[in-house]
């Protein structure tokens, strides 16, 4: 019996973590076509951050990392910081260092400067 409780776990801990070329070129979801706007890019790194730490819900890193990358190609600061912070943790993404620091760079050159010590 007690095999049967944990064998979702079991599964959900089998699942390879995404790699970067998973996850989504910039396209604007159904319903939201058109220019991008500022308060949209800043809406998904919001709905990001959510989803990392299960904020008001659900925590499902993958999802995060899909709209941290979503954001950060539109040259969100923060959501590169916050991707390049998840792909250098593996979390939700698989591990690749030189991609974070491609992040954590583009992030610093906006003056974030919680990116510059990463690259420090």
């Amino acid at each position: 019996m007690l095999p049967l409780l944990f064998a979702p776990f079991v599964a959900l801990a089998q699942v390879p973590p995404l790699t970067l070329e998973q996850l989504p070129r910039p396209t604007m979801p159904p319903g939201e076509r058109g220019p991008v706007v500022p308060a949209q890019v800043e809406r998904w790194r919001q709905e990001a951050k959510a989803l990392e730490y299960g904020d008001g819900g659900r925590r499902d890193e993958v999802a995060a990392a899909k709209l941290y990358c979503r954001a950060a190609r539109y040259g969100d600061a923060e959501a590169q910081y916050s991707l390049g912070w998840m792909l250098t943790n593996a979390r939700g993404i698989q591990r690749n260092d030189a991609e974070a620091a491609h992040l954590f760079a583009a992030a610093a050159e906006q003056g974030m400067a919680q990116a510059q010590n990463m690259l420090d």
